[in-house]
């Protein structure tokens, strides 16, 4: 049986001495990333960390990362990346949580990893990718010897992945995949794409936190295609970099799109490019408007993804449809089954074309379920179907259009941010009675976080953001980018907050 180590494995011995993966400080070919592989996995084993343990990664996207990522595939260790941005508090939470066995970080984090280590009493290995210690360091890791790949065919079923999604109270719900269901998932990537060559290449923004790292990376490493990573998102930098690479696919949310687009001018465009995708936030007809006449001759693509479900269980629009007007996501991909029905009612009972509900999806790249969290697992994860919580409708030719949450998800900038826990902060200020938050419609960051609340004393804005900056009670993606002050907020017939309304108020 394939897994995801095995697919690595084949790639970079297929590349041989071309490059596999890139990144701003240098490249690495086939048979460099096979030999670094092993060698970090030998490092690992021999600071005690074996099958079954997690591992903690507070990185960007670089070289060192994927290597070590992949390290941990070969040995059955647990990756799971963190989300840079985080406080202490809610890194330290996260660790004690997983109960990990090491740390591994960019210098530039280190400090805060202490930090959080340091808040959770965890007294493990801290693995610095940029540093020059002989054993815990990425530089030491390379020198070791290498470690024997174990037989996956022996847990290829065991968790060898940990994605942090947004939970229902904004504490992160851990989302389990094994070797199976990431091998899975890599395959159906070229569905998602629209066909991947051993020729083409693409190029990842998105931080390894995010599930749409392993959404494009599993799939372009399936084909052999070549791999480049830049730290951080920049418009400047990202269309240099596809130039200079040549790069032939390229995804990022809609609000990332946006600032390429603004950054574009006579003498930037695309020679190499033929396809770009989005994800993560609806399309809307401006968006795709500027997108069509600012890439007039590269496909455009979009899909309806999650942490969940995997590519497999992708459901994708292509340029056709986009150019057609209908702004949906497209149609279930083969191999992907996709339902609408009752939030509350049964899964065989599915509504009729047309009909808003709950999305509910099964395919081979379906999760195992959620870290730590059976009761959660049990209520989602029903008969082969995972429950979404997310709203949508399908119409008579099954194309899917999302209509928006069960809960109360936003989803700024391609980051989701839950709206009880903005409030929960945002009510420890002395002078706030009250709170409430929405994500209004944006043109840049597709929605934003805005505040309604009640005071019972006088206060302003910015100094409520800085008791919240201080507090170190929300990262500052999560922060409000208004502040509205209110007499009363609406609510609805039982007497409870009524969210919705403050959106009609301002639509």
């Amino acid at each position: 049986m394939e897994t995801l180590n095995s697919l690595f494995v084949r790639t970079a011995t297929n590349k041989g001495s071309d490059t596999l993966f890139s990144d701003e400080t240098g490249k690495c070919s086939g048979q460099e990333a096979l030999r670094s592989v092993q060698a970090i996995a030998g490092g690992l084993s021999d600071l005690g960390i074996s099958r079954g343990d997690r591992v903690a990664f507070l990185c960007d996207n670089s070289v060192p990362y994927v290597l070590s990522f992949f390290a941990c595939q070969q040995m059955g260790i647990i990756p799971c990346a963190l989300h840079v941005r985080s406080t202490v508090n809610d890194l330290a939470r996260t660790l004690i949580w997983l109960n990990v066995s090491a740390v591994v970080v960019d210098s530039k984090y280190r400090k805060l990893a202490y930090e959080a280590m340091q808040s959770a009493r965890l007294s493990k290995p801290l693995i610095d990718l940029g540093g020059d210690d002989k054993t815990l360091s990425y530089a030491g890791l390379i020198e070791s010897k290498p470690a024997e790949a174990e037989a996956k065919q022996n847990f290829i079923d065991e968790p060898a992945l940990i994605i942090l999604s947004s939970g229902t109270t904004g504490a992160p719900k851990g989302v389990i995949h094994s070797q199976r269901t990431l091998y899975a998932s890599a395959l159906a990537g070229e569905k998602v794409f629209g066909g991947i060559e051993s020729t083409d290449s693409t190029i990842i923004a998105m931080a390894p936190s995010f599930a749409a790292w392993n959404h494009v990376l599993f799939p372009f490493l399936a084909h052999q295609a070549k791999i480049v990573f830049i730290r951080a998102f920049n418009a400047d930098l990202y269309i240099n970099t596809i130039n200079r690479e040549k790069i032939t696919h390229a995804a990022l949310v809609p609000t990332a799109w946006r600032r390429v687009l603004g950054a574009l001018s006579g003498d930037k465009g695309f020679s190499s490019l033929r396809c770009v995708f989005f994800s993560g936030e609806p399309a809307t007809a401006e968006f795709i408007s500027k997108m069509k006449t600012a890439l007039p001759a590269i496909n455009i693509r979009t899909a309806y993804l999650s942490s969940e479900g995997g590519d497999a269980s992708a459901c994708v629009a292509d340029d056709h449809l986009l150019g057609s007007g209908n702004f949906s996501t497209g149609k279930a991909i083969e191999g992907s089954e996709i339902r609408i029905v009752d939030p509350d009612g049964d899964l065989g009972e599915e509504l009729e074309s047309g009909e808003a509900g709950e999305i509910v999806l099964r395919s081979r790249s379906l999760a195992l379920g959620y870290w730590e969290n059976a009761a959660l697992t049990a209520e989602r994860f029903v008969n082969g179907w995972w429950r979404s919580s997310d709203l949508g409708r399908m119409d008579k030719e099954g194309n899917l259009t999302i209509s928006g949450r069960n809960d109360n998800l936003i989803i700024s900038g391609g980051l989701k941010v839950h709206a009880e826990e903005v409030e929960a902060a945002l009510m420890k200020h002395p002078a706030i009675d009250v709170a409430a938050v929405v994500g209004q419609t944006d043109e840049e960051w597709g929605q934003r976080i805005e505040a309604y609340v009640i005071s019972n004393a006088e206060t302003k804005q910015e100094e409520i953001l800085n008791f919240c900056r201080n507090e170190a009670l929300l990262a500052s993606f999560k922060l409000p980018k208004y502040i509205h002050f209110c007499d009363k907020l609406p609510t609805g017939a039982t007497g409870k907050l009524y969210r919705r309304g403050l959106l009609e108020n301002q639509n």
